[in-house]
């Protein structure tokens, strides 16, 4: 009997247990549906919480208020979208770069040009050189380290090695200074290859000064308004090809001028000068061209059997034309020995066949003046004798008369006269040089040349 009701108590016992365990199950499965821990988020009605602040019973009712909602979650950031793969045409090139080293400089060689003592005898004899107050300066600080206690210098330029010292040639230096060295005893004051060139390009650019080089400047204004005063209609074509000759050939003379140490080492610039000059000459020539055309308009007027007005009027045309063409062709042959003598001045002579150019343009000139004085000397009768209809255009005939008379008695030789003095001074100019001693008398900061043969 007693087994029987252990057994029994111990199967209610059990099933207890697991009553007690299926509900501790089941609350905690509630709790997480209240939550949200399983479920998604739902909208539900606002709590109701109230309020019991007041601490005294029956003081003010009890007030129900809305519990506020929680804030919403912050948007999530879209992902970046790709944009669509191109298709490519090719791969690319690979490219190698190499880095550019500098330059080096020029060597310099040593003991290029001798500076010696000179005497006052040789001082007296020597030729005076005009120099700008610049280039005074500059001779003056490069010969005062090697001057020492001495007042004048005698410096040595063999011929026709200024221009290559000047140009910073350095077979030229090496030259020198290999026969300087075997010629020469020491001891002596020694200019080295840069001091040699600065002096020489500074003494090259008061002897080029001196001479032609200093009144291109001038020359090329007057060109620029002898142009200008052409009439556009019938050489408009030439004229537009003079006009840009003429300001490059002003511009390289100012420059020249002003930086000739530099410029006349450059390259470019002499190359650019005779560029200039190549297509001056294509000018000039084309106007040459024009000389036969319009003399053969002028004979079947001058062997016309009638001068009445037709003729006069034409023959004034074509004088005015031949009149104007003479003045075009002055024109180009003095642009042409600007940029001749410009170049010339930077140490270049001209190209083959060009100095041919620049020594036939005097004679040139000088028989189409005579040629064109000839054929107005032959119309003048023709003219005096020419005939008009006395009832019709009397006026304007006399007009055309006086003025064909006008340009029939103009000295025809006379106006080409400046073009010829300058094309045949283009023709015999040389390049500057020196040959020679040069005697330096220093001054302060400033010096004195003179100029010695031999």
């Amino acid at each position: 009997m007693n087994d029987a009701v252990w057994w029994w108590a111990t199967g209610i016992a059990v099933v207890a247990v697991i009553a007690v365990a299926v509900g501790v199950a089941l609350a905690r499965s509630r709790s997480r549906r209240r939550t949200g821990c399983d479920d998604p988020p739902r909208s539900e009605a606002p709590v109701v919480v109230a309020d019991t602040s007041s601490p005294t019973p029956g003081a003010a009712p009890v007030v129900a208020r809305p519990l506020a909602p929680p804030p919403p979650p912050p948007p999530r950031a879209a992902a970046p979208v790709s944009p669509p793969a191109r298709a490519k045409a090719h791969d690319p090139v690979p490219v190698t770069v190499v880095p550019t080293s500098a330059r080096p400089s020029a060597p310099v060689v040593e003991r290029v040009l001798a500076v010696t003592p000179a005497d006052e005898l040789s001082w007296s004899a020597a030729t005076p050189l005009a120099m700008s107050p610049v280039q005074a300066a500059a001779v003056a600080m490069l010969v005062a380290p090697v001057a020492a206690d001495h007042e004048r210098l005698r410096v040595r330029f063999a011929a026709a090695a200024a221009m290559r010292l000047a140009r910073a040639d350095a077979g030229a230096a090496q030259a020198l200074a290999t026969s300087g060295a075997l010629a020469v005893p020491p001891p002596l004051q020694w200019l080295d290859s840069a001091a040699a060139s600065s002096l020489a390009s500074n003494l090259l650019a008061a002897i080029a000064t001196a001479g032609d080089l200093g009144t291109l400047a001038d020359e090329g204004r007057d060109l620029k308004a002898a142009v200008a005063a052409l009439p556009s209609k019938p050489f408009g074509a030439a004229e537009l090809r003079l006009k840009p000759l003429l300001q490059d050939a002003s511009r390289y003379a100012r420059e020249a001028r002003d930086n000739y140490p530099s410029v006349i080492g450059k390259v470019a610039f002499r190359e650019r000068i005779g560029s200039a000059f190549t297509a001056a000459l294509a000018v000039w020539r084309d106007q040459l061209a024009r000389a036969e055309p319009l003399h053969a308009r002028a004979e079947p007027l001058l062997r016309a059997p009638r001068f009445g007005e037709v003729q006069v009027e034409a023959a004034l045309a074509l004088w005015r034309e031949i009149g104007e063409w003479q003045r075009l062709l002055e024109l180009s042959a003095r642009l042409l020995a600007m940029l001749h003598l410009l170049r010339v001045s930077v140490g270049d002579g001209p190209a083959p066949g060009e100095g041919h150019a620049i020594a036939s343009a005097a004679t040139s000139l000088r028989a189409i003046a005579d040629e064109n004085g000839d054929a107005a000397t032959r119309l003048g009768p023709r003219e005096a004798d020419a005939r008009g209809d006395p009832y019709v255009g009397r006026g304007e005939f006399e007009a055309n008369r006086a003025a064909l008379r006008k340009l029939l008695e103009r000295p025809w030789r006379d106006g080409v006269e400046r073009a010829v003095v300058r094309v045949e001074q283009a023709a015999r100019v040389a390049p500057p040089e020196l040959a020679g001693a040069v005697l330096i008398a220093l001054a302060g900061g400033s010096c004195e040349v003179r100029l010695a043969p031999g």
